[in-house]
């Protein structure tokens, strides 16, 4: 039998490219005449994709396609209206679908593009378990050889923690099947991750309508951490206060499912750091917005929509932390956007501290910091969606 999320798409994406063509001439007198539209999309929280400038080295390997074809569908004239429909429309079917599409005697209900709620709660997660063990499976190679890569550095001492994410979870049979088969890549680093058990944990742990964690789950990968690399007897940072702000929080799935309207405030824990310095990309600067957030009294108190790289800052190739405390020992921290709500937290315990994005560092950039200083710490730090891959010959830069 054919799988009715499958045809839904199908059927969808049709209706869709029809009425793109449509108006696919209107886009560029609309362009010659207005100018692009730069208004962000209520309906999916994020700006309108801009008209991408033509390269040789973009247009051979196909990201000028792809950056053309959003633009196109972005700057249409009555795209919102446009996108609105389609969306809603998708939501429609998927609702009187959903008890063919899940899986018998199942708590999962689909209601958007892989988006799904779970027991009659509102928090919008993913049902992938599947697709990440064949992910493991089809990768096995990619995921030796990377593993090998950073067994063998020059480090003394290695550390994997893995912050578990919906998408490795089956809450109907909850089970740590790919974090075990991910950790057995790394059978010389000391390694733990953070423990969900259950539905409820997770829930706990993550914001409603986004796949990162929220300041509890945060807080919770942080005390694991240090109990990982530093014992039990490290003492860790008590919040100077929890701050309830007044802003919505917009999350990744929420763009996808924004028809369920589900509305979640934004909280976070205040800490009182000992002075220290921050470097982005090799440049002093503050990251985030945390501390503006926490003491300007027009952010503390102000309201309308927040999200996760607003707050605890955006992706980049390096963040360095200097703590100033020589007789600590360094570390190198690998991760994504998960590890930013904690990059400061972690680095607190060190002396100096290297924060790497593996998307946008340079592996000559990575390997040269590794040599110009005196590292005994490395902390990999996967998420739900990926391992950890080695990083590109050359940089990619970074989304600001």
């Amino acid at each position: 039998m054919k799988n009715p999320k499958t045809e839904v798409e199908r059927i969808c994406g049709r209706v869709f490219l029809i009425i793109f063509l449509l108006i696919l001439p209107m886009v560029w007198v609309r362009l010659f005449m207005f100018g692009e539209k730069v208004d962000p999309f209520e309906v999916e929280a994020r700006h309108a994709e801009k008209m991408p400038t033509l390269t040789m080295d973009n247009f051979l390997n196909g990201t000028f396609q792809d950056e053309l074809e959003s633009a196109l569908s972005d700057q249409m004239p009555t795209s919102e209206k446009t996108r609105s429909g389609f969306l809603t429309t998708k939501h429609i079917i998927f609702d009187n679908l959903s008890w063919i599409s899940n899986r018998k005697n199942s708590k999962y209900r689909l209601v958007a593009d892989d988006i799904y709620l779970y027991g009659g709660d509102d928090n919008l997660v993913v049902n992938s378990l599947d697709k990440k063990n064949l992910y493991l499976e089809q990768n096995a190679s990619d995921i030796a050889i990377s593993a090998d890569y950073y067994s063998k550095l020059p480090i003394t001492n290695k550390y994997q923690y893995v912050i578990t994410t919906d998408d490795v979870k089956n809450f109907d049979d909850v089970n740590d099947s790919y974090i075990e088969k991910l950790a057995s890549y790394y059978p010389s680093f000391k390694q733990s991750s953070l423990s969900i058990p259950d539905y409820d944990t997770y829930a706990r742990y993550f914001l409603k309508t986004d796949h990162h964690w929220n300041y509890k789950g945060a807080y919770q990968g942080y005390k694991d951490i240090i109990k990982l690399m530093l014992g039990t007897k490290e003492p860790v940072m008590e919040p100077a206060e929890k701050v309830d702000f007044k802003y919505d929080v917009v999350g990744s799935r929420s763009r996808i499912a924004f028809f369920m309207n589900i509305q979640e405030s934004f909280s976070a824990y205040r800490f009182a750091f000992p002075e220290h310095d921050t470097y982005i990309s090799g440049q002093r600067s503050e990251y985030g917005m945390q501390k503006s957030y926490f003491d300007d009294p027009a952010l503390r108190n102000g309201t309308g929509e927040i999200n996760y790289g607003i707050f605890y800052g955006p992706d980049v190739d390096i963040v360095e932390y200097d703590f100033k405390q020589p007789e600590k020992q360094n570390l190198l921290m690998i991760g994504f956007s998960d590890t930013n709500a904690i990059n400061e937290l972690v680095a607190s315990h060190f002396n100096k501290t290297w924060i790497i994005d593996t998307r946008f560092c340079s592996r000559a950039k990575f390997e040269e910091i590794i040599s110009e200083n005196n590292i005994q710490n490395l902390l990999l730090l996967p998420n739900g969606r990926a391992y950890i891959p080695i990083m590109p010959i050359e940089a990619k830069g970074y989304d600001s």
